[in-house]
């Protein structure tokens, strides 16, 4: 989902989709993602990040120099490169869980809306085991390729995504709360509830508001 909030799907992720409710997963993920606000967050923290760095630029600046210098003479340079470039390292790393924080809420409020849109929300796991099958495949070819020494799995947390199995736990234990949690908003809308539901019950209360407003949004754009 872009900024300007267009919706673009590929012949390649349309390729792993193989019914209605794996492609309702992938739409599903990227309308999260504009319920959300995620690329209206980024925007600002982007500004806030430039602030923050700025009264460092001259030591990152300084840090990335003296790199170049390491990589060309002494490894030893690396050590002081490494502390003043630090608070831009810091940023980064920040950024990146930040997205992958981001990837965890989109994952998770699209199984409310297929859920919502009569999908079966498990075919999240099955999506994500193509994915996490096609991942290892691709890796192993490239080990082939370059040598299994020069090709190393990366962190997850050097990644703006979830490794796919990560997401296939988290799925696989979302998918029975979010079919309750349903049914639960749509039983207190019915019953005209809302105000009264048990206070222990505040992320369905939460989540059968969040309805009632798609729903009144939906009738006043028809």
């Amino acid at each position: 989902m872009s900024p300007t909030r267009v919706l673009t799907l590929t012949t390649g992720i349309l390729s792993l989709t193989k019914s209605d409710d794996e492609l309702a997963v992938v739409v599903g993920h990227e309308l999260a993602h504009a319920v959300a606000g995620h690329a209206r967050e980024d925007h600002l923290t982007g500004k806030h990040d430039k602030l923050l760095l700025l009264p460092w630029l001259p030591a990152v600046l300084a840090g990335q120099a003296l790199a170049r210098l390491a990589a060309c003479f002494d490894p030893i340079v690396h050590l002081p490169a490494f502390v003043l470039t630090s608070p831009a390292q810091a940023i980064v790393y920040w950024k990146l869980r930040k997205s992958r924080v981001q990837e965890r809420e989109a994952d998770y409020m699209s199984l409310m809306l297929m859920c919502e849109a009569g999908y079966d929300p498990a075919a999240a796991i099955t999506h994500w085991v193509e994915m996490d099958a096609r991942a290892q495949e691709h890796f192993s070819k490239l080990q082939a390729k370059y040598g299994r020494g020069n090709v190393l799995p990366v962190n997850e947390w050097n990644l703006t995504h979830p490794h796919p199995s990560t997401r296939i736990a988290e799925i696989q234990t979302l998918v029975p709360k979010v079919r309750a949690m349903v049914e639960h908003g749509k039983r207190l809308q019915q019953e005209d509830s809302l105000a009264s539901a048990d206070p222990d019950q505040k992320d369905n209360r939460r989540f059968a508001s969040w309805l009632a407003f798609l729903r009144a949004r939906e009738e006043g754009a028809k």
